[in-house]
């Protein structure tokens, strides 16, 4: 990486450090783009550059682990069975969860109390289970729209959403939460009685 690359890499992380720090003290509606480019030492443009909207600034972490698990399932042996490579997906996920853990739930815990990012937290959710149903039927040779592609994205997303929620007061990691919930869900059959 050449000089100005880590000079970019450098202001891009000064610019997220101060933006949380602004947002964890003063709330993210009371934090303006101009005092986040003052303290980072960068002029506004700079900012705008980088991060065009505030929210992008908010969203970093989220947004840069989308795409993740469909890019990890890609990834995979062929040979592998889709619910192994899923597992596979998803635990390396969650460890990438758990390493920045600290980050995303300062993240989340603005989002808890500010509406428009979480709202685009939704839109960013949805991107996500797309993405994954589109890695899941190239895999299987199936249809992006049949009805076992989307179950199992679903499931996939509802098992990382679920040991993320349950991991966030860091007692403990999203992979065990997910092993464990993987047991639960093994054990507890589903029955939908036919109306």
């Amino acid at each position: 990486m050449g000089l100005r690359e880590r000079k970019a890499v450098r202001t891009r992380q000064t610019i997220l450090e101060v933006g949380f720090e602004f947002f964890t003290q003063k709330g993210y509606d009371r934090t303006t783009m101009e005092e986040i480019a003052e303290k980072a030492d960068i002029s506004l443009s700079t900012l705008y550059r980088y991060f065009p909207t505030k929210d992008l600034i908010v969203l970093d972490p989220i947004i840069g682990g989308l795409g993740m698990v469909p890019r990890i399932l890609g990834d995979r042996p062929a040979e592998e069975s889709i619910e192994v490579a899923l597992g596979y997906a998803l635990k390396e996920y969650l460890q990438f969860y758990d390493e920045n853990a600290d980050q995303i739930n300062q993240l989340r815990a603005i989002l808890d109390t500010t509406t428009r990012p979480r709202a685009q937290l939704w839109d960013l959710q949805n991107q996500e289970i797309q993405l994954l149903e589109e890695a899941i039927a190239r895999r299987c040779g199936d249809k992006v729209n049949s009805l076992w592609v989307s179950a199992a994205a679903h499931a996939t997303s509802m098992i990382y959403a679920i040991a993320i929620e349950h991991s966030r007061d860091g007692k403990r990691k999203a992979t065990d939460i997910a092993h464990e919930l993987d047991v639960i869900l093994r054990s507890t059959p589903v029955v939908i009685p036919r109306l």
